[in-house]
């Protein structure tokens, strides 16, 4: 099955195209497993993936569902357990996705030399541009990645979709212990999370 091992950001998996796959569903997901090679050791000996999530991701670039788009993105993150969840999104390797996706000429090419690729994300439903930098940019570095490589810029288009899913900046009434918590809930692609100032949990934050 063709394929391509990929970091994108912080994050490392591989690249399927749809047409290379079956169809969606339980045989497309035993490809992707076995790729990936997940396993209780965390070891991932059989397999390409890794002992922690951000190396247990998969995505499956095919033709646009939607108008506008140039791709559709499937992201898949693997358990370590071997369990799919198609449902959300991630944006470290959406650029990976949309690189794919421009070496099959699905990129809007820019005059400055520098193209852009529109994806759907289609377990979150959302909609995400991947700007993809001209040749001579220069290289950047990011935490937790050795060395530097040209930078990739990632945008997600909200649209309809509700950044604080409360509808409130700020959650009142929480308990951390005998402790009063305020938090904040954010929708960041498809995943939930919840957001505490540092001083709330007793801390500094740079401990």
């Amino acid at each position: 099955v063709r394929a391509a091992l990929m970091r994108g950001g912080t994050s490392k998996g591989v690249v399927f195209r749809a047409a290379d796959l079956p169809p969606a569903g339980a045989a497309r997901d035993a490809v992707i497993v076995a790729a990936l090679g997940p396993d209780s050791t965390g070891l991932a000996i059989d397999g390409v993936g890794g002992g922690v999530t951000s190396t247990l991701k998969a995505a499956v670039v095919a033709p646009p569902s939607k108008p506008g788009f140039a791709a559709d993105y499937h992201f898949a993150q693997v358990s370590r357990g071997g369990g799919i969840d198609w449902r959300s999104s991630c944006a470290n390797f959406a650029s990976a996705a949309a690189l794919v996706a421009a070496d099959d000429g699905m990129a809007l090419r820019e005059a400055d030399g520098s193209a852009v690729v529109r994806l759907w994300a289609s377990g979150a439903g959302e909609a995400l541009s991947v700007t993809l930098p001209a040749t001579d940019a220069p290289p950047v570095a990011i935490a937790g990645v050795r060395g530097e490589a040209p930078p990739l810029r990632v945008e997600f288009e909200l649209g309809g979709h509700a950044l604080l899913p409360t509808g409130r900046p700020e959650e009142e009434g929480l308990r951390l212990g005998d402790r009063p918590l305020r938090a904040t809930i954010v929708d960041v692609a498809g995943n939930p999370q919840v957001l505490v100032r540092a001083v709330e949990g007793g801390l500094r934050g740079d401990e």
